[in-house]
């Protein structure tokens, strides 16, 4: 278990835009503003879902750390 000191200062929280591809070709983007993380998984409680069998319900999260960035 790692600890992540958030980045509260929203000034300072970058935007993030994420490129959804389907075989090899862009059909989605995805922009995250605002927080200093973001859960990725296959629930819908997550702020990025993902529909395939190798995601785990919850699978990821980006964070925004105030000394590392994003």
């Amino acid at each position: 278990m790692t600890n992540f000191d958030l980045q509260e200062d929203k000034d300072l929280i970058p935007n993030i835009v994420l490129q959804v591809t389907k075989q090899g070709k862009a059909v989605e983007k995805l922009e995250l503003k605002f927080k200093s993380f973001y859960l990725v998984g296959r629930q819908s409680a997550n702020d990025i879902v993902l529909r395939h069998p190798s995601v785990s319900q919850t699978h990821a999260a980006i964070v925004i750390d105030q000394t590392l960035g994003p």
